[in-house]
């Protein structure tokens, strides 16, 4: 898992409000459907009805769920809340006394949102939509009832990740790899006893910057087989498990193993079960500027200058994958390290750092600048219900000088 090898030496300094800023207009953020979505918004409750004894795990999509978030059912603040992403956040509903709709309101750092009877408690099944057919439909789809007594529905708590990266190097050696080492492409899978939080907890809220890496801790490692496999219509990947990492890991892959927009499936021969696109491949970059940065060999390591008072990095295609990444590592001259700045962006084809958070910096120290492109998906893992993320990844890793 990459991002814990080269971001765990600390983060620097704060964003803007944020201190990111678009080098583009700008990308829209699109509901499932293609609708554009507004910077904040609920757009949809599912499923939007549960007994009044509560304990029905939901799901709430839109956009902007980003920093401190809450969520209330009615006058009921839900404790124990998943914020998968800036779109999505699962809840487990809490117990009502009287029957009828409640309003959904999420407060995040982008304000407060409601949907008016976003979510209907009732004991006598879904509300009555006008159309007595489907109501008798879903009453005989009633046996989904079943699957949560054996612990197969979502329970808004995280009990692991699957991460998939494909870095390709500029410049091997300066990160204390075999010179000929510009590509590695790694596989990995963690499981740990179910808890509330989100394993990617590492990562700022898009268009913003951390000062520090802080990582989430998740619980205790769970050995759940000798072997499981990612899966997929062209390929099979077997992970191995670790017992000195405590994880499933496979870093001998080959760069055919890594298909864009490939969704894998994890299959865990042991117990029987298959999470269904556990996660996707992103595509790669086709244009990086300035590409100096970014050229493989030795020759050029340090040598494209980057400017304190206008960094910026662009790329292309735009719009392809959830989120762009944009890790920066400064040293001194005599290679002693001075701090780092992580950026997370949208996808729209470039993004600018402020000014001010590179005024501790000297001219001439030395960059270590790190993007990637991530895509994000989400699986319950059947035997327990807990929610396993996904974390697609492909990234370019090279160097730079910082000047006045």
């Amino acid at each position: 898992m990459i991002c814990l090898y080269y971001i765990s030496i600390g983060m620097l300094i704060g964003c803007d409000e944020f201190g990111l800023k678009s080098t583009d207009s700008g990308q829209e953020i699109l509901s499932d459907s293609g609708v554009v979505l507004p910077d904040f918004i609920i757009s949809s409750v599912e499923p939007n009805w549960g007994p009044l004894e509560g304990g029905t795990t939901v799901a709430i999509q839109g956009n902007g769920f980003e920093g401190d978030v809450e969520v209330a059912f009615g006058n009921a603040t839900i404790e124990g809340i998943t914020v998968l992403d800036p779109q999505n956040i699962l809840i487990v509903t809490p117990p009502s006394n009287l029957p009828g709709g409640v309003d959904v309101t999420v407060r995040s750092d982008m304000g407060v949102q409601s949907l008016d009877n976003g979510f209907v408690y009732s004991d006598d099944g879904p509300p009555d939509t006008g159309d007595t057919s489907d109501t008798s439909d879903t009453s005989d789809t009633s046996d989904t009832s079943d699957t949560s007594d054996t612990g197969t529905q979502p329970t808004g708590l995280v009990g692991g990740t699957v991460e998939f990266w494909k870095v390709a190097y500029a410049c091997p050696e300066c990160f204390g790899l075999a010179p000929n080492a510009n590509l590695q492409t790694l596989a990995g899978a963690a499981f740990h006893n179910p808890t509330n939080g989100t394993w990617f907890q590492w990562l700022p809220p898009q268009q913003s910057c951390f000062p520090q890496y802080n990582p989430i801790a998740l619980g205790t490692g769970q050995h759940i087989g000798d072997w499981i496999y990612l899966q997929s219509s062209q390929s099979e990947i077997g992970l191995r498990y670790s017992t000195s990492s405590l994880y499933y890991e496979n870093t001998s892959l080959t760069g055919d193993e890594f298909n864009a927009f490939q969704p894998y499936d994890l299959t865990i021969p042991e117990l029987n079960v298959t999470l269904s696109q556990v996660l996707e491949t992103p595509q790669s970059f086709t244009a990086v500027e300035p590409a100096g940065a970014f050229l493989i060999g030795a020759n050029s390591a340090f040598l494209q200058n980057f400017s304190k008072s206008n960094f910026a990095v662009t790329w292309g295609p735009t719009g392809t994958t959830d989120s762009i990444v944009l890790i920066l590592g400064f040293f001194s001259p005599s290679g002693v390290f001075k701090g780092n700045l992580i950026c997370h962006s949208q996808d729209t084809g470039g993004l600018g750092i402020d000014p001010t958070l590179l005024s501790s910096y000297a001219a001439n120290d030395l960059i270590g600048i790190e993007l990637y492109r991530m895509q994000f998906r989400d699986s319950t893992l059947q035997t327990n219900g807990s929610t396993i993320q996904g974390l697609g990844v492909i990234g370019l890793i090279g160097t730079g000088t910082l000047r006045n």
